[in-house]
């Protein structure tokens, strides 16, 4: 029996992570992986998912010269080409991850493991391993209600979608998520018709009013969107149905759920289909000698923050005495307008904070694009002015996003952010505006500025 002061089960982003780190301590280290390899970002999330938005793009962009005075014949999309260009891109960014694992040689145990107590794990293969300490980081599984699965084939999850051969002509996207709204809009840009179904009333997690809406009015001109629909659907002969309405099949992107079946956990005495109780500082389970990095532990199940959470499950489990710390809540939608949530959710943020609010309509670049659509939700603490979060709806919102995020990550003020340039004609303006919204909401005085005045556009 193999004895070692730590192990690390699961070789996604945050596993490896883990095990890169905790390499710089102790040299006896196993990374435990029972799958395939490779992060679910690069097999089945953010990076086939772009290359099928990359496709969408480029049709929507023909379309678009079509429409301005571009002539000749138009696209012709070729579903299965689109795919299979998906699918290789795919296979070219996982094969790294994944073939780290071929290199890493025994300390790389390619079988399934489970507690037969805490500190003890056996493999598939009936081997046993001693662990002083164990990193989860075993990732997530796309949430799928019971009975959906009697759907057969006609059930896609984003775990299966890039495996088909061709593209469906009619598509129920049942969760309007982040998955959901960019493999939604992806697929109705590439000519399927699309219908998103969402229990709730506002998309993509967004909690600004102002926001959702722009972002809804945006959407639903390339696909059919129902809020506030919970739906059942049925197996037909020719299809599958959902309120009345037949598809050719269903897209479930209802979220997903940390993989948690199979280890073992009640010999922990955890209750396997709850969520694990994870301290959100330490990412320790429990008062267990367990730490749980990633989607696993379902806290910012995000590709950066599931890798600075195997840095920080490594040095909290191996005690090396580093803090290291979070960065600043950075949340994505690669939807056109892109949606993006910068800082806490604005329902953690403190009372009484201000908000400036503006609409993208007729901005001047955007406007030039043809493609105005959106708002820009600016949060910012009333007495020092520090800026605290967003949400927005912008065309290539990440990019207005990561500046944001940076702003708050360097604890600038409104009036400090309004020194830095802005150059015409940018969507960069945008966040100028919405400074100014938040300076007006909150009756700010300039500090000692002389800045001139600048116009919204």
């Amino acid at each position: 029996m193999r004895s070692v002061p730590l192990a690390i089960i699961g070789a996604g982003t945050a596993g490896i992570t883990a095990y890169k780190e905790a390499r710089r301590y102790t040299d006896e280290v196993v990374l435990i992986e029972g799958g395939p390899g490779g992060t679910t970002c690069a097999r089945v999330g953010c990076m086939p998912s772009k290359a099928l938005i990359a496709a969408a793009e480029a049709v929507h962009g023909a379309d678009w010269l079509h429409r301005n005075g571009l002539t000749g014949p138009a696209a012709v999309v070729d579903g299965p080409a689109v795919l299979e260009r998906v699918r290789s891109l795919r296979d070219h960014f996982a094969a790294g991850p994944a073939a780290m694992l071929d290199e890493l040689g025994d300390e790389a145990l390619r079988r399934h493991a489970r507690f037969l107590e805490p500190g003890l794990l056996e493999l598939s293969d009936g081997e046993r391993v001693r662990a002083e300490r164990v990193i989860l980081a075993t990732g997530s599984e796309p949430v799928v209600p019971e009975h959906w699965p009697a759907l057969g084939k006609r059930l896609l999850t984003s775990d299966t979608l890039f495996e088909q051969r061709e593209l469906p002509d009619r598509l129920a996207v049942v969760g309007l998520g982040p998955i959901g709204l960019e493999l939604g809009q992806a697929l109705a840009r590439l000519g399927v018709t699309v219908t998103g179904f969402e229990i709730a009333e506002r998309l993509g997690g967004l909690e600004d009013a102002a926001v959702s809406e722009a972002a809804r009015a945006a959407l639903a001109e390339e696909m059919e969107l129902r809020l506030g629909h919970s739906v059942n659907p049925l197996p037909g002969e020719d299809g599958v149905y959902l309120e009345d309405e037949r598809y050719d099949a269903v897209l479930v992107t209802a979220g997903r759920r940390p993989r948690l079946a199979g280890l073992g956990l009640e010999e922990l005495g955890l209750d396997p289909a709850a969520p694990l109780p994870v301290d959100p500082e330490t990412l320790r389970v429990a008062d267990l000698p367990v730490w749980a990095a990633g989607d696993v532990a379902d806290l910012r199940p995000i590709q950066h923050e599931a890798a600075d959470e195997g840095r920080i499950a490594a040095h909290q489990a191996l005690e090396t005495g580093i803090t290291a710390g979070r960065r600043v809540e950075l949340a994505v939608v690669f939807s056109d307008p892109g949606l993006a949530r910068v800082g806490p959710r604005p329902s953690r943020l403190p009372a009484g904070t201000v908000t400036g609010r503006v609409e993208l309509a007729g901005q001047g670049r955007a406007r030039m694009n043809d493609r105005d659509a959106g708002a820009i939700a600016l949060h910012a603490d009333p007495a020092s002015g520090r800026l605290l979060g967003a949400e927005l709806a912008a065309p290539e919102g990440e990019h207005l996003a990561h500046l944001l995020a940076w702003a708050i990550g360097a604890g600038l003020t409104v009036d400090s952010t309004l020194t830095l340039p802005f150059y015409h004609p940018t969507l960069e303006e945008s966040l100028r505006s919405a400074l100014q919204a938040v300076r007006r909401a909150a009756g700010y005085r300039r500090q000692g500025l002389d800045l001139p005045a600048h116009r919204s556009n």
